[in-house]
């Protein structure tokens, strides 16, 4: 099971990518569409927030769009 560990900063309204571990396996594109994904879902919700440090954890298998978005209310982040 690969598990990847993404770090997001938020600063000015933007999502940061600070830290990434994945597997060395994994294409360079994979890694740019679930960054992207995980980003497209965190700036949907949590604008008031200026700054904010989250840690999630998604299996490889599973990083599309919807699966980030499920993962919100874990982490008590509600999507508006």
């Amino acid at each position: 099971m690969n598990i990847h560990l993404i770090t997001l900063t938020k600063y000015n309204r933007k999502w940061m990518n600070s830290r990434c571990s994945v597997s060395s396996m994994e294409r360079r594109k994979e890694k740019e569409d679930y960054r992207k994904s995980l980003q497209e879902a965190f700036e949907r919700c949590g604008n008031s927030v200026h700054q904010t440090r989250l840690a999630i954890m998604i299996e490889h298998n599973s990083f599309k769009l919807d699966s980030a978005s499920q993962a919100l209310p874990r982490w008590g982040i509600k999507d508006d």
